[in-house]
């Protein structure tokens, strides 16, 4: 199958010299390779549920090999182009950025250096105590299957691109820290990531240095991002993709936005977790300039088919051990569906996952799977965790109020991360309600984001002293939770701790 991929890049590229002059046949060849993309796997689809009804794993998963990889040479004119444009034109304008500004740059980056070593560290912690070696051991999430084989075993149904993704990193990781932690150690410098992407969205969108920084040290205190960045899992990298489109939304003014922007990073939040695909719509949609938003809309999904196809493709080149995308285990999700909650049940745990749990650190509880202790989210939280949570409802209340009173300015990217923490609101709301803090990586920025807003546009010391105070308490709070995880593991790992 490697070789059906690298023969379909190499007709690509032939085809990209010899056509070199009509420029009209190499844009296009990503919309035909689109097109014929999505006609066979369609045509396939129907045939199967018309005709050949029943799972047939091997049949579906070579379909889907042969049809990616004979395709994905469609897209070498739009790799070639768009890898030019960023070495030619989005680094020098990146160089020049950090020109101008090199000291809060270089705070930022200090800042997201050594979040991602605390995290690394927290991270040691939990592996030298068996953390990442027993499935669902942590907080529900599944560290063996990114720590195993550099992700060969992430199912890419539900994360399409994250095992090309994942062994890349790791395998960069691997001559600085070992085979051993590479895992962890790429996923830390996501963490670290996150801080620094968080903090230019912040200045942007509030027109402050200060209050950019200190928002984005509030989001890398956070519960949520202090397990998750210490973890070899998903969601760090999914929270970068999620940050990235807003700061696309919030940059749509600007002539350094491009639609390959807009394109790359819907690829990498879908790729990553593909049920990101209602936030990039969001996105995309408002981060459009003008009308003929049709045509606009139908060039957008045919690039991003295009480039999908080819990262599949490099996908089965780079990870060849991983596991094939299997259509029917899209089916196996609904056990994960709740729908018989009631609901004001329903409500007050959304609430409590959307807008506490995921920020304020809690008294962790054991749990067993498969007969294996580990722990899990609570809502149990003692003095200090009680008057930071209480705290931050008000700052959220403070911020809501704000902006229904029109102190805060409606403009786009608001309306981007309130419509996107509606769309996590109400797909969590009967997707995993009962283990939100799992998936909490993916929402808690939008809830930042909304109090930094609301709090900015007045008085900017007023507001930077409150951010301030909150992360120290936030940070303070959070430290006790982190040293509280790792003495639980200390004790549930004793001889005699079985249920």
């Amino acid at each position: 199958m490697s070789e059906l991929c690298v023969g379909s890049w190499l007709i690509g590229i032939i085809l990209m010299r010899t056509q070199r002059r009509d420029r009209r046949l190499l844009a296009r060849a990503p919309h035909i390779g689109a097109g014929i993309v999505v006609s066979l796997l369609g045509s396939y689809a129907l045939l199967r549920v018309w005709f050949v009804p029943g799972r047939l794993d091997h049949a579906d998963a070579a379909i889907l090999r042969v049809v990616l990889g004979a395709c994905s040479g469609f897209a070498m004119p739009l790799v070639y182009a768009w890898t030019r444009a960023l070495l030619r034109q989005d680094l020098p304008r990146l160089i020049r950025a950090v020109r101008d500004d090199p000291a809060w740059y270089a705070t930022c980056a200090v800042s997201g250096a050594t979040y991602a070593l605390l995290y690394f560290l927290l991270g040691r912690h939990f592996a030298l105590r068996g953390a990442f070696e027993v499935l669902d051991m942590l907080f529900d999430a599944d560290p063996p299957f990114q720590q195993y084989g550099f992700g060969a075993r992430i199912h890419p149904h539900t994360h399409p691109l994250l095992p090309l993704f994942w062994r890349i990193g790791s395998r960069a990781m691997s001559p600085l820290v070992g085979l051993q932690w590479a895992p962890l150690a790429f996923n830390c410098v996501l963490g670290g990531i996150c801080l620094t992407l968080a903090a230019a969205y912040f200045r942007a969108v509030t027109g402050s240095r200060l209050l950019g920084l200190l928002a984005a040290l509030i989001l890398a205190s956070t519960a949520s991002h202090i397990v998750f960045g210490s973890l070899p899992e998903s969601w760090a990298l999914s929270a970068i993709a999620l940050i990235l489109l807003q700061c696309v939304v919030a940059a749509r003014t600007s002539t350094s936005c491009r639609h390959r922007h807009l394109v790359l990073a819907s690829l990498l939040a879908c790729g990553v977790t593909i049920t990101s695909g209602a936030a990039v719509l969001v996105c995309w949609l408002l981060a459009q300039k003008s009308a003929r938003l049709s045509v606009r809309l139908k060039r957008f999904v045919a690039h991003c088919v295009a480039l999908g196809t080819f990262g599949f493709a490099l996908q089965m080149v780079v990870v060849p051990d991983g596991d094939p995308l299997l259509p029917a285990h899209y089916l196996d999700e609904l056990r994960f569906l709740e729908l018989d909650r009631p609901l004001s049940q329903r409500l007050v745990t959304l609430a409590h996952g959307l807008f506490v749990q995921n920020i304020v650190g809690w008294v962790p509880r054991v749990a067993y799977s498969y007969g294996r202790p580990g722990l899990a989210a609570s809502w149990e939280y003692d003095g200090v965790g009680l008057a930071t949570a209480a705290i931050w409802l008000a700052l959220i209340g403070l911020a809501l109020l704000r902006a229904l009173r029109g102190r805060v300015a409606c403009d786009r990217p608001l309306l981007a991360t309130c419509a996107c923490l509606a769309l996590a609101a109400g797909f969590f709301s009967y997707y995993g309600l009962s283990n939100m803090f799992l998936y909490s990586s993916t929402f808690t920025f939008y809830v930042i984001a909304i109090v930094a807003r609301g709090l900015s546009h007045d008085n900017e010391r007023v507001a930077a002293a409150i951010l301030g105070g909150f992360w120290l308490l936030l940070a303070v709070n959070n430290l006790r939770f982190a040293i509280r995880v790792v003495a639980m593991l200390d004790q549930i790992a004793q001889p005699g701790s079985g249920p």
